[in-house]
């Protein structure tokens, strides 16, 4: 069956510039708003998030934007503007 052989590719290891993925399935950047609405701190949805789809066997993951600037800040968004 031709659907099924070029599936089987997918679920193949694969290896870009020195980082080896497990497969070809990837994980795009989407703003997901789990991030602390007060100060764009990562949150434990977060980490929930992320870990299933890791143990769910994504191949890479492509986390979204995070500002780095305070002006413009959206609530939930990831913020790396302040220490």
């Amino acid at each position: 069956m031709a659907g099924a052989r070029s599936l089987k590719k997918v679920l193949e290891p694969m290896q870009i510039r020195g980082v080896k993925f497990r497969n070809r399935i990837v994980k795009t950047p989407q703003d997901m708003n789990f991030a602390d609405f007060e100060d764009g701190t990562i949150t434990q949805n977060y980490i929930d998030f992320y870990g299933a789809l890791a143990r769910g066997g994504v191949g890479g993951i492509i986390v979204e934007q995070s500002l780095v600037d305070s002006e413009g800040y959206r609530e939930g968004s990831i913020a790396v503007f302040d220490d």
